[in-house]
Order: structure tokens, then C-alpha cells, then sequence
């Protein structure tokens, strides 16, 4: 039941990150720009598609790390007999943990995972920094000229 509530819950993210992703590509298409005129705009947007990418990563991870499968834990960890307890899980950093009885655990979620996630996420915390920063000096300059 924990698995149908929370797949319900997160399901939404990754299309809502895919949508922002798509809107970014059509706005280039049809203006021909990459960048805003403004520098905190385009801070801004990069902070933005930065969040859409950590959603599309974290979602990948979620989706092949077994974290919402509804059948038994006996399909996911197949290898081997499985230990007690079968499987250790986190949602952040996301891992899905098989423990086997002869003391091994296998990963299902895959390596490259957490850091995307924390790597775009750092990208959209300093980007939001970024452009704080050009637009409060911005507003300094242009209050400062006469």
C-alpha cells in the first residue's frame, strides 16, 4: 500500500519536469534565443533547468531502482537467497539495498544517480544565488545613475 500512495504522489514531478524541459525547447525555437535579455533571467532559467533535471534524474533512479515495484521483493533480488532483513531502501539518497544471507547487498538503484542529482541541484541552488545577486546589483546600479 506505502508503494501505490507514494507512486501516486511522486508520478506528477517527472511530467512536470519534462513539461518545463519542453517549454524551454520550444520558447528557443520559436524565439531563436537561447538567453534572456537579462542577466538574472537567464541565472534564473538556468536554475530552473537545472530543477527539471534533477526531477528527471531522481525519477530514472526511482524507476530502475525497484523503490515502486508492487510485486514481491523475491523478483527484485533474484541472485541469490535473501538475508534478513531483504532490503534496505532511502529515498534520499535514493538506493534500494538487496541484503543477501551470505552477508553481500546489491545496489539496484544505479551508481551515476545521486550524483546527477546532487550535481543539478547544486547547479539550481547557485543559479537562484546568481541571480539574486545580478539582480540586486542591477537594481543598485540603475538606482545609483541619475
Amino acid at each position: 500500500m506505502k508503494g501505490i500512495i507514494l507512486f501516486s504522489f511522486v508520478i506528477p514531478f517527472p511530467l512536470i519536469a519534462a513539461a518545463g524541459l519542453m517549454t524551454k525547447l520550444i520558447s528557443i525555437l520559436v524565439t531563436r534565443k537561447l538567453l534572456p535579455d537579462r542577466a538574472w533571467a537567464a541565472w534564473l532559467q538556468g536554475a530552473g533547468l537545472s530543477l527539471c533535471l534533477a526531477v528527471l534524474s531522481y525519477s530514472a533512479g526511482v524507476g530502475s531502482g525497484g523503490l515502486f515495484y508492487l510485486a514481491d521483493i523475491e523478483d527484485l533480488c533474484r541472485d541469490k537467497p535473501l538475508g534478513s532483513p531483504a532490503t534496505v531502501e532511502s529515498l534520499f539518497p535514493l538506493h534500494n539495498s538487496c541484503h543477501y544471507a551470505d552477508g553481500t547487498t546489491a545496489d539496484l538503484v544505479p551508481g551515476l544517480v545521486n550524483p546527477l542529482v546532487f550535481i543539478f541541484m547544486a547547479a539550481a541552488f547557485a543559479g537562484l544565488v546568481l541571480a539574486i545577486i545580478t539582480a540586486r546589483s542591477g537594481a543598485s546600479r540603475a538606482a545609483a545613475s541619475p
